[in-house]
């Protein structure tokens, strides 16, 4: 299950990273209403793509060697409720946003969740 999980939740994160750093203008646009003007909000997902991908590898790690495991959950399950956190703290001082990114807290909260569970399992 340890390893579904880490293999999953990379995947997923690398697909992000992937839209966020090489079609921010397409990935953001079609999702969200953030206009792309500016080379620093890009230069910023790019970035966030780069640090996204870092961690995927981290959990891909933990999939492929056991001994790697444990911290790449715990590292994913603090990953998804630190987004979520922001994200809920983000509803109560601002809004609410989009239905996509009301969904995407969701994702991260069960994702957490998950993991939450693998961390009990003997």
């Amino acid at each position: 299950m340890t390893r579904l999980y880490l293999m999953l939740t990379a995947g997923g994160l690398a697909l992000v990273a992937v839209g966020y750093g090489f079609a921010p203008h397409t990935a953001i646009g079609s999702l969200v209403d953030l206009p792309m003007d500016s080379v620093d909000q890009v230069h910023l997902l790019r970035a966030v793509m780069g640090l996204y991908l870092g961690l995927a590898c981290f959990w891909l790690l933990g999939a492929s060697r056991p001994t790697y495991a444990r911290a790449a959950v715990m590292s994913v399950v603090f990953f998804m409720f630190g987004l979520a956190f922001g994200r809920i703290a983000s509803m109560v001082f601002d809004g609410i946003p989009s239905l996509f990114l009301v969904g995407a807290t969701g994702v991260e909260i069960a994702s957490g969740t998950w993991g939450l569970f693998i961390l009990r399992e003997p």
